[in-house]
């Protein structure tokens, strides 16, 4: 069961469905953790390798299991070159399934959450108040193709959100911040408001030794080498701005997977009280325009932000388009190439290198192959 953002658990089974569609993220930092995740799928790679986790249903599942998201996931290991694939991992049950590629290392950790109503036993869907998660992690090196080390957490609060820094995996949950180095697991931090990261919706972002995680309407960060944190600003995002059926809907078509990204010190987003494209300078303490569009951001990789802008016409009917976006010497975000993906088969998941594959279909259980293609500057 997942526990994503408050908005996500109250909205019906059908808009959760077209909410997964176009999910694209990416959970790259400078120090070279790379991971990109589409719908329930999650891509990592190195220099020669392309790493998948795909996610599939079997017979045995639950009639309901299609709107929840696959719990079977299977991972692959591909040739850059020749996109040639072979398995590496069978039959992983997870609620959720993410790869990091940390140097040699390709780390793949999964999580369960199971949510229950309060003083009983009993799994409920829709009213939760005590919850208990899962975390498996394999450490699986690449050059010698052999995991070198495994290791599980387990604790009563919420999965939210994962990730690997340094070769430290990090967990945020419905209460704390937490650090797990090789199993040995501290806290980092407590919310005293709501925990706003997610896997699925907005990810926590690393930079320069820096976690940067979003509490209530606020992002905040950690400086990772002495435990200190600094409030770095406040953001009108679209679930705390807009009232909730247009959050709803304008998050359906936006496709949002950040709330906010850092690139050299500042931090972009989405201002929803404007439409456009706020920035903040976490050095000068000074907030400005980034774009006088309004982006939602998917993908941060490579030195290149995916975007959506989100259009309404005269009839109140919704729009996208995606964008591939630079950074300029003045911080602002320039578009370096335009596609519209949103109905068209080739959606592109960038996979490093400048090349980009496309989604494989969840009823699709064996992958022999991944097709790798150029995106043209």
């Amino acid at each position: 069961m997942k526990c994503g953002h408050g908005m996500k658990l109250a909205v019906s089974l059908a808009i959760c469905v077209i909410l997964s569609l176009f999910a694209i993220s990416s959970l790259a930092s400078e120090d070279g953790v790379i991971s990109t995740r589409y719908r329930d799928d999650s891509y990592a790679w190195t220099s020669d390798k392309i790493y998948v986790s795909h996610g599939y249903f079997t017979d045995d599942d639950d009639e309901h299991q299609d709107c929840l998201g696959p719990v079977h996931y299977d991972v692959f290991c591909a040739d850059r070159t020749t996109g040639k694939a072979k398995r590496l991992f069978q039959s992983v049950q997870a609620e959720a399934v993410q790869l990091f590629a940390d140097q040699d290392d390709l780390y793949v950790v999964s999580y369960t959450n199971h949510g229950y109503k309060d003083g009983t036993n009993e799994w409920d869907f829709y009213i939760t108040t005590k919850w208990y998660s899962y975390c498996d992690v394999i450490v699986y090196d690449t050059l010698e193709e052999k995991t070198k080390a495994s290791y599980s957490i387990a604790m009563p609060e919420c999965t939210k959100d994962i990730a690997v820094y340094d070769e430290k995996l990090y967990l945020i949950t419905d209460k704390s911040i937490y650090c797990c180095d090789n199993g040995s697991t501290s806290g980092l931090y407590s919310f005293d408001g709501k925990s706003e990261n997610d896997l699925s919706e907005s990810h926590m972002v690393f930079e320069n030794g820096r976690i940067y995680f979003q509490e209530d309407d606020t992002i905040r960060s950690i400086d990772l080498a002495d435990g200190s944190v600094r409030t770095e600003w406040m953001i009108n995002d679209i679930g705390h701005t807009l009232p909730f059926e247009q959050a709803v809907k304008l998050e359906s078509y936006a496709g949002r997977k950040f709330n906010y990204i850092v690139a050299n010190g500042v931090i972009y987003s989405y201002d929803a009280t404007v439409g456009i494209t706020m920035a903040y300078d976490t050095v000068s303490k000074e907030s400005f325009i980034a774009s006088l569009k309004g982006y939602h951001f998917s993908v941060f990789t490579d030195g290149i932000m995916k975007a959506a802008t989100v259009e309404k016409d005269s009839e109140q009917e919704y729009s996208s388009m995606d964008y591939l976006l630079r950074i300029d010497e003045n911080g602002k975000l320039v578009e370096c190439m335009e596609r519209n993906e949103l109905y068209v088969k080739d959606v592109s998941i960038p996979v490093g290198n400048g090349q980009y594959t496309t989604p494989v279909d969840v009823s699709v259980i064996e992958i022999d192959r991944i097709d790798l293609l150029k995106y043209v500057p």
